[in-house]
């Protein structure tokens, strides 16, 4: 890597001070096995001023701890670079080989970008992009709590720098950002508890969801299915013909 690339830094958050689970744990130590030479970072009430957005405070204040991750994540890319991990993320080799990017990210599936795995140079313009969102949002509108995922609002930004839904490599922003396809980041399909592994993966996101309630997990899982049947694009096709009928009622 030179001396401009991403830093060999682990970023992870863990607010609400309670205990890791058993995945969180053994997702840990496989970053401390396989990522020789990295500093890891916990980001958590102690080092991060919470008040800092009021989407993340109002967040805090409801115990979404995932959702106060979503912004912590790109505020501390933007100012010191590195590679954010969700903690249920297991890592199976290092990140050496994509440290000359400028930013990178993969692909969950033929549709959505993840974003339990994120690389970026300080300053990087996506992340920049991306952490701007969240100067005008608010994590309660009209008494309810936003369910607008991360992974939704990263996937528009770069379908307007041209990301095709295709789940393979490409570089957008004059490579500004590299996208993997997920056999590199996100090899398990959700509701699967089998891998894809290839000689690519370098981690594997193990989609603990701990910010979701059992029946959103279930609902996740279905859809999810559906897709895989039908294709994203049909699917997304009539959700949106069914929502018109209803809204035209």
């Amino acid at each position: 890597m030179g001396k401009s690339g991403i830093p060999k830094i682990i970023h992870y958050c863990w607010f609400g001070r309670g205990e890791k689970s058993e995945l969180a744990n053994r997702c840990i130590e496989s970053w401390k096995k396989n990522l020789d030479g990295y500093k890891i970072m916990e980001w958590n009430e102690d080092n991060f001023d919470i008040s800092a957005n009021l989407y993340i405070k109002e967040a805090y204040d409801k115990g979404k701890y995932a959702f106060v991750s979503d912004y912590v994540r790109l505020d501390i890319l933007f100012k010191y670079g590195g590679i954010y991990l969700d903690t249920d993320v297991e890592i199976l080799s290092d990140f050496n080989a994509l440290l000359d990017s400028n930013a990178f990210l993969g692909f969950e599936d033929d549709e959505l970008i993840s974003t339990a795995t994120i690389g970026a140079r300080k300053n990087n313009i996506i992340i920049k992009n991306w952490l701007d969102t969240y100067n005008n949002r608010r994590f309660i509108k009209n008494g309810r709590e936003s369910e607008l995922t991360n992974v939704r609002v990263v996937t528009d930004i770069l379908l307007n720098h041209g990301l095709k839904q295709d789940n393979r490599i490409q570089n957008l922003l004059n490579d500004e950002i590299t996208i993997y396809s997920n056999d590199f980041f996100s090899p398990l399909k959700i509701g699967s508890s089998n891998p894809k592994v290839t000689h690519n993966t370098i981690a594997i996101h193990w989609f603990e969801g701990t910010w979701l309630t059992p029946q959103k997990k279930v609902k996740i899982k279905l859809i999810s299915s559906i897709k895989s049947i039908i294709g994203f694009k049909r699917y997304n096709k009539i959700k949106d013909i069914i929502k018109s009928r209803i809204d035209n009622e």
